[in-house]
């Protein structure tokens, strides 16, 4: 029988959830920080705790790092911490295509080459972790498929590292 995993993004659908639901569908959380130690970056620590919200229980998944900075990375000093980490060769494949695929929206929107892509917030440990924890989550688990609902794209403005921008980002709406 296939393992199936079903996100219900009504609130939203951010790594730390998405992590969250997986340590609700039988990941081991000392499983995730050791498979993550394997990235050689240091700085934070996870947590992982029961909360109930609306009468409904869930875990609550949190990276907590060393300082409130965000750390920008060029994609090349995101691909190579993966290239080098000693996550299996599955894991660090679909995490490379994941933020090379986020580079290039980034290039794109902004009009410049890849190479001069510089994550901001995606750069930040918190995201790695949320992002690469998400691919290694899903290989430990042994997922063959997942499903989400719709995502709220919500509306708005928000302050980023390149000024106010509206919600949806526009390369938030590029890549959906």
């Amino acid at each position: 029988m296939a393992k199936i995993a079903y996100f219900d993004c009504f609130s939203g659908c951010s790594g730390d959830m998405i992590i969250g639901s997986l340590l609700d569908a039988g990941l081991d959380l000392e499983v995730l920080i050791k498979g993550l130690a394997g990235l050689n970056v240091n700085g934070y620590r996870l947590t992982a705790e029961k909360v109930k919200r609306s009468s409904i229980v869930a875990t609550k998944f949190t990276v907590i790092t060393d300082n409130t900075e965000h750390h920008h990375r060029s994609l090349s000093q995101i691909l190579q911490i993966i290239d080098s980490s000693q996550l299996s060769d599955n894991v660090k494949k679909k995490s490379s295509a994941i933020f090379q695929r986020l580079g290039e929206v980034e290039a794109k929107i902004h009009g410049v080459v890849i190479e001069d892509i510089h994550f901001h917030e995606l750069g930040a440990i918190d995201s790695m972790v949320d992002i690469i924890g998400t691919v290694f989550a899903l290989e430990v688990l042994k997922l063959e498929r997942l499903y989400a609902s719709p995502l709220p794209v919500g509306s708005g403005k928000i302050s980023t590292a390149h000024g106010i921008l509206p919600v949806p980002a526009p390369a938030t709406l590029r890549l959906l």
